[in-house]
């Protein structure tokens, strides 16, 4: 694993699907649940809201680019206060009428997850930086390997250490392309699977 901790580990574009608290109490895979339904419809028919963005991943940190507007938005999330990160996928069971009875969400290396048609998500819990509060942030990949690719290189990053200091987003990731990202139009659309 790479030292420098402005070098870019994984980058991809992504729909940014929202983020809210984890249940309270909830720990490990069960802290993602109930983020990731407020974040992910399972009973959607085949649109799912999302903004365009690009997550780029160092060695110090997480970037989320938001790319809708002139300038994109630019969050950054330190490496150190990352709590969990999974890739999942909703799965829904159906009743002998071919109603969904029942979703859950799986992780996307289970083999139930397979046989559903729903699309892949990256999700993760880390701490704010102004407090001890946590936040579930979801994203929809556009396939199996990149969520699971995000995964990976997350769980390395962190591993790592290599940039456990950076509690702010550092100059040099923020002024990393932002200009190539430029998108003329706000891009909060429907997303068909």
């Amino acid at each position: 694993m790479d030292t420098e901790p402005f070098r870019t580990l994984y980058s991809s574009n992504v729909f940014y699907l929202g983020h809210s608290a984890p249940s309270p109490g909830a720990t490990g895979s069960d802290a993602l649940i109930q983020p990731l339904r407020n974040a992910y419809p399972a009973h959607a028919s085949d649109e799912i809201e999302g903004i365009n963005a690009w997550l780029t991943i160092y060695p110090s940190g997480i970037q989320l680019q938001l790319v809708g507007s002139r300038r994109p938005i630019v969050y950054w999330f330190p490496i150190q206060n990352l709590y969990i990160t999974a890739a999942m996928k909703c799965v829904n069971f159906l009743n002998p009428g071919g109603q969904v009875e029942r979703s859950t969400f799986i992780r996307l290396t289970e083999p139930e997850a397979s046989k559903s048609s729903q699309g892949p998500l990256f999700t993760f819990i880390c701490k704010l930086n102004r407090g001890d509060d946590l936040q579930c942030y979801t994203f929809l990949t556009k396939n199996d390997e990149t969520a699971l690719n995000l995964v990976d290189t997350l769980k390395n990053a962190f591993t790592n250490k290599a940039g456990h200091s950076e509690r702010t987003i550092p100059d040099k990731v923020s002024l990393i392309s932002l200009d190539a990202l430029y998108v003329p139009r706000h891009e909060t659309r429907p997303l068909t699977l």
